[in-house]
């Protein structure tokens, strides 16, 4: 093929045209007629609900550009189970062109990111490597493997290794001979995502590490590895998409707009929206750090109780607090502010609670189980990383006033951003990292909690809140 190419090349490079090679393999990756076009590579994570990319210089490992959209796949159903579903309706051809079409959208937008003079599809010649991380059901939706079987017990994915393909066969709007690399998943609901995850933070085979270190991703699927010297266990726990502040009232992403903090200060709630400068400016609804940072703040305040009950006292409280308490058209409620950015009211009501508290509860019981199997106290743990979007605005302190995470890890627990786009860069410039990859995510042992009766119980204790310290 390349060979075939080599005479135009040479005429409209004048004769001096630049191979792009892979240093580890000595493989021409392609020819091109600019000899100052540096090669670039695309690290893509496909999330349930955002996709995220980043754009590099292979040759200097330098990051030039990064962006996000919306996963188009949306329209098909929220989570993971509604798109295998539309996919065993008839619906995979569709799910797969959309999300080809839209990692082609995100790598124009990354290319128009380092040039805005030259059209994204003259440069699109540049992009030679491509690495791809997501879950499992967005890997087999990508390649088109029948996602049926994660659906259903055992939960058996058709494959979770790691795969080499071409843009064309993988539909995606790049130059059909560029290389796409897809990280390998660990099992059918711990995704290559969490690989490269392992890769990012350092829990991976070739990370050596030492020290006891738990990595959570707390989304819809509740993915978290444990990671110690004698090796690596993991497990998912289905937390629902609470926590992206879907099946909330007022629940938004991490738009401009959204309430992301909630404090109480002078015996009133006060908060900040994405994009503002100001506490207090008018929101459009809450994201998911501003959910739990509310919940949390509610319980200080006397709101609701240990059991996320709303209060049947609020005669009790400060007036402030008090107004907030309403019941509208027969539903409890905490009114945040009675005029949001769309003209309409912006409140949790007490299913809005509880949707949180079955997340929490999820997520808690499983890090509790995990360390359970290892034979550990949560105290023996080094380092928590909380990883994904919503990790980087997540308040430590409010994720400990609601019991997502165990008290003795205050001080332990650190936001590492989107892992799973960092570790597929890493893989990206690195190709030994891609190597680790596959064998971490072999080496993991995964178990299913679902066959864990331990765990119903410490979900339903995972139910209640702490109790709040008494206010001075």
């Amino acid at each position: 093929r390349l060979l075939s190419q080599l005479p135009d090349v040479f005429r409209r490079s004048k004769y001096h045209p630049t191979a792009y090679v892979r240093i580890d393999t000595r493989e021409v990756l392609r020819f091109v007629t600019d000899q100052k076009a540096e090669p670039l590579g695309l690290a893509v994570d496909i999330g349930t609900t955002t996709l995220a990319g980043y754009l590099c210089d292979l040759k200097t490992g330098r990051l030039l550009a990064s962006d996000a959209q919306l996963n188009p796949q949306r329209t098909y159903g929220a989570d993971v189970i509604s798109r295998i579903e539309q996919a065993m309706a008839g619906h995979q051809t569709e799910l797969q062109r959309v999300l080809a079409q839209a990692i082609g959208e995100l790598t124009h937008r990354l290319l128009r990111q380092i040039d805005r003079i030259a059209a994204p599809d003259d440069l699109l010649n540049r992009v030679a490597h491509v690495v791809l991380t997501g879950n499992t059901v967005m890997m087999h939706l990508l390649t088109q493997l029948p996602p049926d079987a994660i659906a259903r017990t055992p939960f058996i994915p058709v494959s979770v290794a790691a795969q080499t393909r071409t843009a064309a066969e993988l539909g995606l709007p790049l130059e059909q001979d560029t290389i796409c690399q897809l990280m390998p998943s660990i099992a059918a609901y711990v995704g290559a995502d969490i690989t490269a995850g392992l890769i990012a933070t350092g829990l991976s085979s070739q990370g050596h590490q030492q020290q006891i270190a738990l990595l959570i991703d707390i989304g819809t699927n509740g993915e978290m590895v444990l990671s110690t010297p004698n090796g690596r266990i993991a497990c998912s726990t289905a937390a629902g998409p609470a926590f992206e502040a879907a099946n909330i009232t007022c629940g938004l992403g991490g738009v401009r707009g959204a309430i992301d903090r909630v404090t109480v200060e002078e015996n009133d709630l006060v908060w900040t929206v994405i994009g503002g400068e100001t506490p207090g400016e008018t929101p459009a609804g809450l994201c998911g750090s501003g959910l739990v940072a509310a919940i949390a703040s509610f319980l200080k305040a006397g709101l609701i109780d240990e059991t996320g009950r709303i209060t049947d006292e609020p005669e009790l409280l400060p007036e402030s607090l008090a107004r907030r308490v309403r019941t509208v058209d027969g539903q409890r409620l905490v009114m945040i502010t009675e005029r949001g950015l769309n003209g309409e009211p912006v409140f949790l009501s007490q299913k809005d609670i509880r949707e949180l508290q079955n997340a929490k509860a999820a997520i808690a019981a499983g890090v509790l189980l995990l360390l359970e199997k290892a034979g550990l106290e949560p105290e023996r743990v080094d380092t928590v990383y909380i990883a994904g979007g919503f990790g980087n605005y997540l308040d430590i302190e409010d994720a400990l006033a609601i019991g997502l995470l165990p008290p003795v890890f205050r001080g332990r627990t650190r936001s590492a951003g989107n892992t799973a786009g960092m570790g597929a860069l890493a893989c990206l410039l690195q190709q030994s990292w891609f190597g680790d990859a596959a064998e971490t995510a072999r080496t993991v042992t995964y178990f299913e909690l679902s066959a864990e009766k331990r765990f119903t119980d410490l979900y339903i204790e995972g139910m209640m809140f702490p109790e709040p310290p008494d206010q001075d």
